[in-house]
């Protein structure tokens, strides 16, 4: 069993030996059921969810947040490649 710690920003590292098989930019379902986390990869898209997420990154990439981040740029064109 690996151990990951939450940071003071929400921010959650994978344990290498997990994300192995998977690329920066690879985008995941998460849901939460009572104090489990679950992360499931999202091999196509919905077109409506799609949408909302390249959305989302621009806003974020518009805020000026988390531009130092490759992962959102290389999320937002594995997302318009969809």
């Amino acid at each position: 069993m690996e151990i990951a710690r939450l940071t003071p920003k929400g921010r959650v590292s994978i344990p290498e030996q997990l994300r192995r098989d998977f690329q920066s930019g690879t985008a995941f379902e998460v849901e939460r059921h009572d104090d489990t986390i679950l992360l499931k990869k999202v091999n196509e898209l919905d077109p409506v969810l799609k949408a909302s997420y390249v959305k989302k990154i621009r806003t974020i990439e518009q805020l000026g947040k988390f531009t130092s981040y490759d992962s959102f740029e290389a999320l937002e064109r594995e997302l318009e490649n969809a």
